[in-house]
């Protein structure tokens, strides 16, 4: 019967308990569920009414009080008795209580692991075990509440003593111990008492041990003690999870992913934000960088974003901070590496080029180390950029363009996985005369028909003047005296492209270009 009421208390507890804190609480600690079978003792909690060996007293030393208490309608009143001329002193545990002998100091509690009428599940690990107490002092007695934390079986006191239990020491995780006054308290009284924790293990049960009289080997009859609202108390916690990837890329105008994971304990507001932040270069939150923030009162994953254009730098570090309750996490202990992405290209200035003219060589500056990368055009700043036919893939670029316009040449390269495009450079197409430059005269024209040059001179006042035509490089190509009577024409078998040209007699000089298409 009391097995069964047992568990059934503690699975409504632990339901109670996951919906407020997902913390483990401590079993009926309100002492308001009572079982009569085998013995009246609180639920979950045994005495010396099912103890082992001499433990097992007729006598009562922890009982129900329904006229003292704080909270509900109950407390447990333990107390010290006399038993034959001998003090036994009172006990309340979530263990067994044992006496393999008739000598006190022999006598102990422990946890049975394994066994739910003796032991009690805990996986928490809490700040501070709290509760209320009264006391009534016999001849200088005074009481105890002993707490352990601990994997597999536990005893309270821990050290054998005439080989009475096994030393099990390296069982326990974390110990919390409250001792009343030697004096009595007639009024409920505050405790409070801080767990000291001896590594990073999850417990597997917690051994509390209650007893009137905290001298294992004295006490006094009549001492009393009446505890209510024992419970453990978590204060919220927040700490920063391991950031896996530790290397990121980012250029000015791209941002990079990251994912911060963080565990969060204890009771926080509804409203409560979990913020992720970024260390400056150098590992400092004097002025923290917001990754991502998410409202949660639980563990969990902030996917946020490293800023685009954030410097270069090896030691960066993460935290979290938390908005409700306020607190703010270490960092995750290991420094990133945040990589900013560029391309450049040089000369970045304005090409002034004629239509099918060669301009400067343009070059690339990739950092680090382009996958690939393509050389775009536009017609208009900022784009859209069109594509070369063939695509033109090299680090270096010499523009050609036709039809005269303003175009915007860009490197586009893929860096790490981040498209990144250079500042654009303009190049300024124009189509070159196709007559005389600087003539005053309109009444003279220069063109091309088919591989012939024709040069009109009617009335331009030139004397049998000489025509010189020069390639870009300024090489003379062809040379001709002139009739300025008639229209000439120079057979000049050169390719399409663009042409310089000189006219002039004693009577003065006209230069120009003149495209042949």
């Amino acid at each position: 019967m009391r097995k069964l009421l047992s568990i059934l208390a503690g699975i409504c507890l632990m339901v109670v308990a996951g919906n407020v804190s997902a913390q483990t609480t401590i079993p009926n600690g309100g002492f308001e569920n009572w079982v009569t079978s085998p013995a009246t003792e609180p639920v979950q909690w045994n005495s010396n009414k099912t103890g082992g060996g001499y433990a097992t007293l007729p006598g009562a030393t922890c009982n129900d009080d329904a006229s003292i208490f704080l909270f509900g309608a109950h407390s447990v009143r333990i107390e010290t008795i006399s038993y034959w001329g001998t003090a036994v002193n009172g006990s309340c545990t979530t263990g067994k209580v044992e006496a393999p002998t008739m000598t006190k100091a022999e006598g102990y509690v422990h946890t049975i692991a394994g066994d739910p009428d003796f032991s009690s599940a805990f996986t928490g690990r809490p700040d501070s075990i709290i509760g209320y107490y009264r006391y009534t002092s016999a001849s200088g007695d005074y009481g105890k509440v002993g707490v352990k934390l601990h994997v597999g079986n536990c005893y309270d006191p821990e050290a054998p003593v005439g080989g009475n239990h096994p030393d099990a020491t390296a069982n326990v995780i974390a110990r919390a111990v409250f001792f009343t006054p030697t004096s009595s308290v007639s009024s409920w009284t505050r405790f409070s008492v801080p767990f000291t924790y001896v590594d990073g293990r999850t417990p597997e049960y917690i051994l509390i041990a209650m007893t009137s009289s905290g001298n294992q080997a004295g006490g006094s009859s009549g001492s009393k003690m009446w505890i209510d609202g024992l419970a453990v108390v978590y204060n919220p916690k927040l700490n920063t999870g391991i950031v896996a990837n530790t290397n990121y890329f980012v250029s000015a105008t791209q941002g990079a992913a990251i994912t911060v994971p963080f565990t969060l304990t204890g009771p926080m507001d509804a409203g409560n934000i979990v913020t992720a932040e970024l260390s400056d270069a150098s590992g400092s939150f004097a002025s923290p960088i917001v990754l991502g923030t998410l409202n949660t009162t639980v563990s969990d994953t902030i996917f946020g974003t490293i800023p685009a254009g954030t410097p270069a730098g090896t030691a960066y570090r993460v935290r979290v901070t938390s908005s409700n309750a306020p607190l703010t996490a270490t960092d995750n202990g290991t420094d990133l590496t945040i990589n900013l992405v560029t391309n450049s290209v040089s000369p970045d200035s304005t090409q002034h080029l004629d239509i099918w003219q060669n301009g400067s060589q343009i070059t690339v500056s990739e950092t680090p180390a382009a996958t690939s990368r393509e050389w775009k055009y536009g017609t208009a700043t900022g784009g859209p950029y069109t594509s070369f036919v063939p695509a033109e893939t090299n680090s270096s670029y010499i523009p050609y363009f036709y039809p005269a316009n303003s175009y915007y040449l860009v490197c586009e390269s893929l860096i790490a996985g981040l498209t990144v495009m250079s500042p654009e450079v303009q190049i300024i197409v124009t189509d070159p005369l196709t007559g005389i430059e600087n003539n005053t005269n309109n009444n003279t024209s220069i063109y091309w028909s088919s591989e012939n040059l024709v040069i009109d001179l009617h009335n331009s006042g030139f004397n049998q003047p000489l025509v010189q035509l020069y390639d870009l490089s300024g090489r003379i190509i062809a040379e001709q005296k002139l009739d300025n009577s008639t229209v000439n024409t120079i057979s000049v078998n050169v390719p399409a492209g663009i042409y310089m040209f000189r006219i002039f007699d004693n009577s003065g000089i006209i230069t120009g270009k003149v495209l042949k298409k």
